[in-house]
């Protein structure tokens, strides 16, 4: 199913949060996805399964290949190593996914999705119940340099949380 923006916006902070709390603790999740997400009584998205999450300090890259092949970004495809920005590119994927109903890369097998994925987000037509300001923080945060990826910059997760 997918979410209007002021409800797909409200889960994406619970995800910020928790993305807040992991990173500043030198731990990248790498497994975003819906179903990892579980709402708690009062409605606010809690972050599970862990198995993917490793901690990886400051200023350090981990190379080991996972996650979920439609939320994988093209450094972990390359093995070119990852971080944080990693979480941030699988965070723009949830929000199409959110809006959209659908991730934005998709295909029967995991090797046909992963190439897809290193075509671009800049190759997609973003369907139009997307918003405007929705697609700009997509966009923003699926770029394929991870060190030009909202919430890379200086101001981190701030920058993500100040998108309007």
């Amino acid at each position: 199913s997918q979410f209007d923006d002021m409800a797909a916006r409200f889960y994406v902070a619970s995800v910020v949060e928790a993305f807040s709390y992991l990173h500043g603790r030198g731990i990248v999740y790498r497994d975003l996805k819906p179903e990892n997400m579980l709402l708690d009584s009062h409605g606010f998205a809690k972050l599970v399964d862990f198995g993917f999450a490793k901690k990886i300090g400051f200023s350090n890259k981990t190379w080991t290949f996972c996650g979920t092949p439609e939320y994988v970004p093209p450094e972990i495809i390359l093995n070119k190593g990852h971080d944080f920005s990693a979480d941030y590119w699988s965070l723009g994927i949830l929000i199409f996914e959110l809006v959209t109903g659908n991730p934005p890369f998709t295909s029967n097998d995991a090797m046909k999705t992963y190439n897809i994925i290193l075509r671009g987000m800049d190759v997609l037509e973003f369907p139009r119940k997307v918003s405007k300001n929705a697609g700009n923080l997509i966009r923003r945060l699926c770029r394929d340099s991870p060190t030009e990826r909202l919430g890379y910059q200086k101001d981190g997760l701030h920058d993500i949380k100040k998108h309007k």
